[in-house]
């Protein structure tokens, strides 16, 4: 079975840790297999590892017709913004596209499209504060969410 991965020699398993692929360029690329792109906590690490832009290589044909394929597409570009990385969304049965460090979209494909695409990725080794600092602020936000109910509770407590 491992010769029909083509070039395999001994054995494959798991990464025990996340790596960013390099072409002869230096360009790093963050290598994202289907539904791994929509965990932003995963994503971002690419980032931070090094990644230039992302590739996410998906087969959608799963959901059939449904808004899934849509949302699949939808989360790189959340992505996207979040790391100020362009992504390369390339799905042989979904939406195949580009989209920018913005979240724009610059092509996109439609549903089981059989279609060749190309434009230009630029790199991007700059950190955002969402790749450094993850959800923290979703963090601080539930803190001071909790923090108002003790206090509104203790507040009801003296009262009565």
């Amino acid at each position: 079975m491992i010769s029909k991965f083509g070039g395999s020699t001994s054995s494959y398993a798991r990464q025990k840790e996340l790596s960013v692929l390099e072409d002869r360029y230096q360009n790093k690329v963050g290598a994202m297999i289907c539904y791994e792109s929509i965990y932003s906590e995963y994503y971002r690490k690419t980032a931070l590892f090094g990644a230039d832009f992302v590739a996410v290589i998906t087969n959608d044909g799963w959901w059939g017709d449904t808004p899934g394929y849509h949302q699949h597409f939808r989360f790189a570009r959340l992505r996207a913004i979040e790391t100020r990385r362009d992504v390369v969304h390339v799905a042989n049965t979904g939406i195949s596209g580009f989209i920018n460090q913005r979240g724009d979209v610059l092509q996109k494909t439609g549903w089981w499209e059989p279609v060749a695409i190309k434009d230009n990725i630029h790199a991007n080794d700059a950190l955002t504060f969402y790749a450094v600092n993850g959800d923290i602020i979703g963090r601080v936000a539930c803190f001071l969410f909790f923090m108002l109910c003790a206090a509104w509770i203790l507040y009801a407590v003296k009262r009565s």
